[in-house]
């Protein structure tokens, strides 16, 4: 090994003009940073380790050469309380604005009941330690079942909150029946943009009025699987019959959308659970405000129609969607200020 370093030392000096002196010293330095990265991430895996409320640690670490990287998966115990948690992301957080400032690590909280991943990193505007409380508060609120990542998106941070069981409907339901614990659990972190994307129901912006939230709760149709950012979803089952709902508030302009599948239906009309959904819509036509969006796929096509002044837009419809407002029409919807298809901005 002696000679292999002492090689490489003098074809640099024939190279580069250094002498074997300061070839040697930076292969020195080089090797004695690594070490003293090393040490001190073993020190924050040995002091997480010893945190109350954690149960087990796992590391990994290449340190060796730029870019240096890791990452920490932290097992918490079931009891453990918020505070434990960011308690966590606290020592973690120290040492990546510190000793492990060059290291970029990711880190990942979990117990049965959540899991939480997110940077270690130092970044403007993100206050990781907060953003670990709110997950475990949330998980206070609803119950188990909440995957929540911090993910980039250029160029900001945002939280993306989903089920584990990306198929668990169970999770939906439990937010739509503790909607006060978790509209105060939210008021209470950082303002970050937040994307929901739980079986059935998608919505950015803000919690949904209580009014969306009642027609998730009000349906007996059932509620397809959602996936998160970076999923393979080639294995994803749905339902013949599902029904979705979406909510979006930007600029003080609300959107909501209710959408349903009907695979095996030749039309609307033909689906097993098209009365229910007609049900569905007619009650939110007469308590949801804003812009609404009726989306409906079956086995043949497909339509959208839209409730909208379309003041600033274009309508524009395919034939899909002129059978889908027919068929809301044929059901008895009262469609006075529905286009068929959509506003083209």
């Amino acid at each position: 090994m002696v000679a292999a370093v002492a090689g490489v030392a003098a074809l640099g000096m024939l190279l580069t003009g250094c002498s074997f002196a300061e070839q040697y010293q930076q292969v020195v330095d080089d090797i004695s940073h690594t070490q003293q990265l090393q040490a001190d991430f073993d020190r924050l895996v040995g002091d997480i380790r010893e945190q109350d409320g954690v149960e087990s640690v796992s590391a990994d670490s290449a340190l060796a050469f730029a870019p240096r990287s890791a990452s920490i998966a932290v097992r918490m115990r079931a009891e453990s309380s918020p505070a434990q948690w960011r308690a966590v992301a606290d020592s973690v957080m120290v040492a990546a604005a510190a000793e492990l400032a060059e290291v970029e690590f990711e880190v990942a909280q979990q117990t049965d009941a959540l899991h939480l991943e997110y940077p270690a990193a130092v970044v403007a505007g993100l206050e990781v330690e907060a953003e670990v409380e709110l997950a475990a508060r949330l998980e206070e609120a609803i119950g188990p079942g909440l995957e929540v990542h911090l993910i980039r998106a250029a160029p900001s941070w945002s939280r993306v909150i989903g089920a584990i069981d990306r198929a668990d409907t169970s999770v939906t339901h439990a937010l739509v029946a503790n909607t006060d614990a978790v509209r105060a659990a939210v008021a209470s972190a950082p303002e970050l943009t937040t994307q929901w994307l739980l079986p059935g129901l998608s919505f950015m912006g803000g919690l949904p009025p209580d009014a969306v939230l009642a027609l998730v709760g009000q349906s007996d149709l059932a509620l397809p699987p959602n996936i998160l950012p970076g999923d393979d979803d080639s294995g994803l089952e749905l339902p013949d019959e599902a029904v979705w709902f979406g909510y979006h508030l930007n600029d003080a302009a609300e959107s909501v959308v209710i959408g349903a599948l009907f695979s095996h239906a030749d039309t609307p009309s033909e689906a097993e659970g098209w009365a229910r959904f007609l049900q569905l819509v007619s009650t939110a036509v007469s308590t949801v405000d804003g812009v609404l969006i009726v989306n409906v796929q079956w086995a043949t096509s497909g339509g959208i129609v839209s409730r909208t002044t379309c003041v600033d837009g274009i309508p524009t419809a395919t034939a899909g969607d002129d059978a889908l407002l027919d068929s809301l029409a044929s059901g008895g919807l009262e469609i006075t200020g529905m286009i068929a298809g959509y506003c083209a901005t």
